[in-house]
Formats: structure tokens, C-alpha cells, sequence
């Protein structure tokens, strides 16, 4: 079976409790040989899952604003910034197997959305979104200068 099915299978086993329990509405997944995306619809917020080469990377975005997308790993570990939590993406980097390194990566994702949605939809629907938006990006900008100075976006 070609692993974007199995990817598609996967998503449906890990996020399956947003749709049961959350309401939220799965979209249809976009795939070719290279790439897939998916988008999870709700209310309060949007969830992109789409593969980049082997990884598998989650954005988050207000329904209104899809441009305004926000990695799930740096909102996470903005939110979490003064605690001793450590949050952080997986890629499985030492896994071999593609369908078996998707898996793990979808179900490292869903695991963390599903322990932090509440503040995950509690971001999202702040009266001062706006403002917190601006400091993701600063947060992302100190915490990654580097990446930022190629691009000249400081």
C-alpha cells in the first residue's frame, strides 16, 4: 500500500478524537508523490498536518486568517516558555521505515494536541489574539536569529 494511504490511515486512527470529541471537520487530503496536506476545521481554530520530505510538521491558524499559520511545536513551547515543560517536535530521524516514521510523527503530534488543546483553543479565542500573534514571532525570532538573518526578516 503507498504510504500516503497508510499516512491517511494514520491520521484517521491519531486525530480521529478531534472530529468525535471536538467537532471538528476533517477536510479532504490533498497528496501527490511527493507531498500531503490535510486540514482539520474548527470554531476556534484551523490544523494543518502536511509532510516535508520525511517529517511531518502541524500548523495551526485562526478560521478567518489561514495565512497566519503558527507551528504547533513553537506555539507550545511559547506558551509553555516559563515553566519547566520541555516541548519539541519528533522527527524519528533514526526510524528507517517511511510509513512506521509518518506513524510515530502523527502520533507525537496528536498527543500533544490532545494534552494541550485547551490552551491551544484558549490562544486562538484571546480578545488580544492579535498581540499574542506578534509575540510568537518575536519568541520564534529571538529563539532562532540565525534563521531569521539569512532571510532578512529581523
Amino acid at each position: 500500500m503507498p504510504v500516503y494511504n497508510r499516512l491517511g490511515e494514520h491520521i484517521d486512527r491519531y486525530f480521529g478524537f478531534l472530529v468525535s470529541e471536538h467537532g471538528f471537520v476533517k477536510g479532504e487530503a490533498a497528496s501527490d508523490r511527493q507531498s500531503f496536506e490535510i486540514v482539520f476545521h474548527s470554531k476556534t481554530f484551523n490544523l494543518k498536518i502536511q509532510t516535508y520530505h520525511r517529517g511531518i510538521d502541524a500548523y495551526l491558524c485562526k478560521p478567518i486568517k489561514p495565512d497566519d499559520e503558527i507551528n504547533l511545536f513553537l506555539l507550545l513551547q511559547f506558551l509553555y516558555e516559563d515553566t519547566n515543560k520541555k516541548i519539541s517536535s519528533n522527527y524519528f530521524a533514526d526510524t528507517k521505515d517511511l510509513d512506521e516514521t509518518y506513524r510515530l510523527q502523527i502520533k507525537w503530534i496528536a498527543a500533544a494536541i490532545e494534552s494541550h488543546l485547551n490552551e491551544i483553543k484558549a490562544f486562538f479565542a484571546a480578545s488580544d489574539f492579535e498581540k499574542s500573534v506578534i509575540a510568537v514571532r518575536q519568541y520564534v525570532i529571538a529563539k532562532n536569529p540565525e534563521l531569521f538573518a539569512r532571510c532578512g526578516q529581523q
